[in-house]
């Protein structure tokens, strides 16, 4: 089993498995060695399975915490907030002083848009670890979503002297940057990116983005479209596609995309406001005022602005 663990600390998960399979084969009620394999498949996002060994080892022993903080991870990257919250709470009970757990809750309260929460468990977490590359990445993402972007690049710039190759917080700061029109800078940082994760739909969307800002239509339908090839209910790129389309005077096809990002959320203000700008342009004005309106009723000091990913 120890061996299996230290595979597992070095990344190399198959000869974790391997070791982890053979401790569990002749000891089949080890906790330990199920909690390692649970958290062994969590870092290879193989949630049923971490779930299922983390489900057993807590049975065994229910009050332990590094299993509950790592079952309370594996609930997060299942969009299981609640029974994330649940595990990371109790884990944080026992032990307080956890990092782990305290990083984990801080971004399960981000997903849940409990800005304030989880600033206050990463804040935590950064007194006993100052350089924590991935709390600082989160921490920055909670200001940049607050819109607090000097705070927001003042994370994302440590997280980087730490980890220069972190693909997330580069996408994150290019954002940041896109946010504060601050073009060259974003596309630098989306570009890092996406040399280390070239289908990562959310940068892609980013960076059409700004090179839709920057009038570069044609490079921006590219990041869009092969950011809806891999994720084809992306409400941002869709709304962003049909605004570049917008842009280049392709109201049809406009309105195709923003019709389709209001399907999948029909009170996004944004979207509706610029349907109603399109289906101006087309002469439908009937259908352009009832859209206005709508968009008003949902946020009635609504201004017009195409104000990031959120």
């Amino acid at each position: 089993m120890n061996k299996g663990e230290s595979y597992r600390l070095q990344g190399k998960f198959e000869e974790a498995l391997t070791n982890l399979n053979k401790s569990l084969e002749i000891k089949p009620d080890d906790a330990d060695a199920l909690k390692n394999r649970g958290e062994t498949y969590r870092m290879m996002n193989k949630n049923v399975e971490s779930l299922a060994d983390l489900n057993n080892a807590l049975e065994i022993y229910p009050n332990d915490a590094w299993a509950l903080s790592c079952r309370g991870e594996t609930y997060c990257s299942m969009n299981k907030y609640e029974e994330s919250l649940t595990d990371l709470n109790k884990s944080l009970e026992i032990d307080p002083n956890d990092v782990f757990a305290l990083s984990y809750r801080g971004i399960t309260y981000l997903r849940l848009k409990k800005y304030e929460e989880s600033l206050s468990d990463l804040n935590k977490a950064l007194e006993f670890d100052p350089n924590d590359a991935f709390v600082l990445m989160n921490k920055g993402e909670i200001y940049r979503l607050q819109s607090k972007y000097e705070e927001a690049l003042a994370n994302f710039n440590k997280s980087l002297e730490i980890n220069p190759d972190d693909a997330d917080a580069l996408k994150y700061r290019g954002e940041t940057y896109r946010m504060m029109n601050k073009n060259a800078e974003s596309l630098a940082d989306l570009n890092n990116a996406l040399e280390i994760y070239p289908n990562d739909a959310w940068a892609l969307g980013s960076r059409g983005e700004a090179y839709r800002l920057m009038s570069k239509y044609e490079e921006s339908l590219t990041d869009f479209n092969k950011a809806l090839e891999i994720d084809p209910n992306k409400v941002f790129a869709l709304r962003c596609r049909g605004n570049t389309y917008y842009e280049m005077e392709k109201y049809e096809k406009s309105l195709s995309d923003l019709n389709k990002a209001l399907e999948i959320d029909p009170n996004d203000a944004w979207t509706l406001n610029k349907r109603g700008e399109t289906y101006y342009k087309m002469k439908k004005y009937e259908e352009s005022y009832a859209d206005f309106g709508k968009a008003l009723d949902i946020d009635p000091e609504y201004v017009a602005t195409n104000d990031g990913y959120k």
